[in-house]
């Protein structure tokens, strides 16, 4: 199932991380709080993961254009595919 990048919204993109905060059994408000500073920087930054099809290259996308959120690099590839 492909998302329409255009579509993708601040709201999606919290309830991606809430469904990945379940899976993993984990809290990630402080995520959450950094993403909402600038939502739509995360949402700009969620509709360029969504086009990308390799996790490799997904990965790289994250260390190259926003290394601040590496330590998170792992939530924000799940959240990514949910949102694909």
């Amino acid at each position: 199932m492909t998302q329409n990048i255009n579509s993708i919204t601040f709201d999606m993109v919290d309830t991606a991380i809430t469904r990945v905060e379940h899976a993993n059994h984990i809290n990630l408000e402080a995520l959450k709080n950094t993403l909402s500073v600038n939502p739509d920087q995360a949402v700009e930054m969620f509709n360029s993961l969504v086009c990308i099809d390799s996790i490799d290259d997904k990965f790289k996308q994250i260390m190259n254009s926003y290394p601040q959120l590496l330590d998170n690099a792992q939530h924000l590839l799940e959240t990514s595919i949910l949102l694909s």
